[in-house]
């Protein structure tokens, strides 16, 4: 399926702490352009730079070391694409590339983008998230959208595809909080997880798991948002 993705000239991101080496093997690996170069071992990634004259010059963000997302990072090189974002002493961990004959882009981080911690001034998230958009085509929005708080809305959810874990933006007024839900289907519409009770400053990260805690499998899943007086249901994809 993003196979078939990329080869209509589409964009992809993808992240994970084990991308690179999950895909390593299958079709889907070389369209990616990178190498994979080793799999970390404990707390390796204490902040990321970027490279000079790449997609992301010259943030320079701080990672949430010594934590969960920071155990096992891929290691990356380009063999065909770029690194845009190393990690401290040099090591790759994200890659860029536009595709043998630029008929594509792609992006692959092995560090969470919810793991990166906002700085000062332009090094910040939102401000790389708008140079990833910008490379890959795609019109932004707000990583912080700034929410009506009189209008009940599905905005989205990034990465989108994921591997590890998403954040799902929404806008909900406060007097209907309480009532509201999101729930996640699989493609054929059985349910995997329901959220009954949802952050006030519109924003839910889901872990890929299912009601039992287990680690859901590769596949488009659906996600609704519904309230008394209103439902909406967008598409996700998981890959590992």
């Amino acid at each position: 399926m993003i196979i078939d993705f990329l080869n209509d000239g589409k964009s992809v991101y993808i992240e994970g702490t084990d991308v690179a080496e999950d895909l390593q093997g299958t079709a889907l690996f070389d369209f990616f352009g990178t190498s994979f170069d080793g799999n970390g071992g404990y707390f390796n990634v204490q902040n990321v730079s970027s490279t000079i004259g790449t997609i992301t010059d010259p943030i320079l963000l701080n990672y949430q070391y010594s934590s969960e997302s920071d155990y096992g990072v891929d290691e990356l090189s380009g063999s065909e694409g770029t690194i845009c974002l190393s990690s401290q002493e040099g090591i790759g961990r994200v890659t860029f590339w536009d595709g043998p004959n630029k008929e594509y882009k792609v992006i692959m981080s092995s560090i969470l983008f919810g793991s990166l911690i906002d700085g000062i001034g332009d090094n910040n998230k939102a401000t790389l998230m708008s140079r990833y958009y910008s490379f890959l085509k795609i019109p932004p929005y707000s990583v912080d959208p700034q929410y009506d708080p009189d209008k009940v809305a599905l905005i989205g959810n990034e990465p989108n595809p994921f591997s590890i874990a998403t954040q799902i933006s929404f806008s909900i007024p406060a007097n209907q909080l309480q009532e509201s839900s999101l729930i996640i289907y699989n493609i054929r519409g059985r349910k995997i997880r329901e959220f009954n009770e949802l952050p006030n400053n519109g924003c839910l990260s889901w872990d890929g798991k299912d009601e039992n805690g287990r680690r859901i499998s590769n596949g488009v899943y659906l996600y609704q948002l519904q309230t008394d007086t209103y439902s909406e249901v967008k598409r996700m994809i998981m890959i590992r």
